[in-house]
């Protein structure tokens, strides 16, 4: 069985085959360590970093009940660029009230809330 990818491990959070933080640490084991996460829903798409390499992967597909999965598991992808030690770890906006920008306080406690329900 080859390698899955990214988009793989995206659509199995999507499809809930695995959890939004199993996704993430599948990724984060994947590529070696997530250093930067990029999500704002408006563009269809996410990115994620490691050292070497950019990783954009696109979601036009997921429908609206689908980017809950996608929005929790970048949610988490930003918090394991942080836990990986990462000075710039991107920037996630989670809708109002919940971003890493201008709602930090917002972000934080969805964050702990996710990491309570997943663990």
């Amino acid at each position: 069985m080859g390698k899955k990818t990214l988009e793989d491990i995206t659509k199995e959070v999507i499809g809930k085959q695995i959890n939004p933080l199993e996704g993430v640490k599948k990724i984060d084991k994947m590529i070696m360590g997530i250093t930067k996460a990029i999500y704002n829903p408006g563009r269809g798409d996410y990115k994620i970093y490691n050292h070497n390499m950019v990783y954009k992967i696109s979601v036009s597909y997921a429908n609206k009940k689908n980017r809950k999965q996608i929005r929790e598991m970048l949610a988490l992808a930003y918090w394991k660029a942080t836990q990986n030690g990462s000075k710039k770890p991107g920037e996630f906006h989670g809708g109002k009230g919940c971003s890493t920008k201008h709602y930090t306080r917002g972000y934080k406690t969805y964050v702990s809330e996710l990491l309570l329900q997943y663990t």
